[in-house]
């Protein structure tokens, strides 16, 4: 009989038998492997979103300035047609640019006008468009010249200044020049305006 006092030796257990197949490896449950997946798409759509929402936040951001600049522009506008000494002028089309639509609003005393216009096509060659301010008693050539604009799609209001010195004008006309603007009015005239 047994020692119940000897320590009993237990063998290991015998290892699996051998049936020529390779091991299985373990794998995810699907249900892991699709939640993973899901999140991943989740988490990409919310980044996206995200983005897409500051981007849109930046574009409204613009959007209001410059609805407030031109907000303000306006008013500075209506501010300066409303002066007493400021006189709106039609101008007519000529040539190529009858049926199209000009007005300015001159101001003697600052020797500062707005040009309002309608759509205005391009021209030929690209050249642009060049306000000019006429002086009585003088030839045509002498014009003193308010700047230059180019075409535009919308209507469109383009503020000039004549500076402080030279005898006060005494209609004005809308020419077409080279790029960049001439010295002296071009014989192309594609508005007249009436007298002041």
């Amino acid at each position: 009989m047994d020692d119940p006092q000897q320590p009993q030796i237990i063998a290991p257990p015998a290892p699996p038998p051998v049936t020529g197949r390779a091991p299985v490896p373990h794998r995810a449950p699907v249900g892991l492997v699709v939640s993973c997946i899901l999140l991943g798409v989740l988490a990409a759509w919310g980044w996206t979103e995200r983005r897409n929402r500051l981007d849109w936040a930046e574009r409204f951001r613009l959007f209001k300035l410059e609805q407030t600049w031109t907000l303000s522009r306006r008013a500075e506008l209506a501010d300066f047609v409303a002066q007493p000494a400021t006189r709106l002028l039609h101008l007519a089309g000529q040539d190529e640019a009858r049926g199209l639509i000009a007005a300015i609003a001159w101001n003697p005393d600052l020797r500062e006008g707005s040009l309002f216009f309608g759509p205005l096509p391009p021209l030929a060659n690209q050249q642009t468009y060049q306000i000019w301010a006429v002086v009585p008693d003088q030839p045509q050539a002498s014009a003193a010249s308010g700047g230059t604009f180019g075409p535009s799609p919308d209507a469109g209001v383009f503020t000039f200044h004549l500076g402080r010195a030279g005898p006060p004008p005494d209609r004005f006309l809308i020419t077409a020049e080279p790029p960049g603007g001439a010295d002296h009015p071009g014989a192309k005239i594609l508005f007249k305006g009436e007298n002041l």
